[in-house]
């Protein structure tokens, strides 16, 4: 979290200091979820406070891809095996093609490496 001066007069952003949070913006998730019951049915591990971590969905082509098949348990008939779905309509030309073409062929550059010549 910042720490500018506009920062230091804002409730939120002192309040969640004080309570451990990481962004002030877990303020208004609460206020979300008391106002509309979103995660009334959810158990995140049954932590409270600056513990209980709610993980959000990455969006499609992240390059570090979050799964979120790996974040609950699959509710399968006996006998029945994940089917994968393709998603109905996949991107025609998404901003990051590029960065997913460059990452396939491993020419990603880290910083303690040159970057790649072209």
């Amino acid at each position: 979290m910042g720490r500018s001066s506009k920062d230091k007069r804002d409730i939120y952003y002192r309040l969640a200091k004080e309570e451990g949070w990481r962004a002030r913006s877990a303020f208004k998730l609460l206020q979300l979820d008391h106002e509309f019951h979103l995660f009334t049915d959810v158990d995140f591990n049954q932590l409270e406070g600056p513990n209980r971590v709610i993980v959000p969905f990455l969006a499609c082509g992240d390059l570090s891809a979050f799964d979120s098949d790996r974040t609950y348990p699959l509710q399968l008939d006996a006998g029945k095996q994940y089917q994968y779905t393709p998603p109905t309509q996949p991107p025609i030309r998404p901003p990051y093609q590029q960065a997913c073409h460059l990452r396939k062929n491993n020419l990603l550059s880290r910083e303690d490496e040159a970057p790649p010549s072209t």
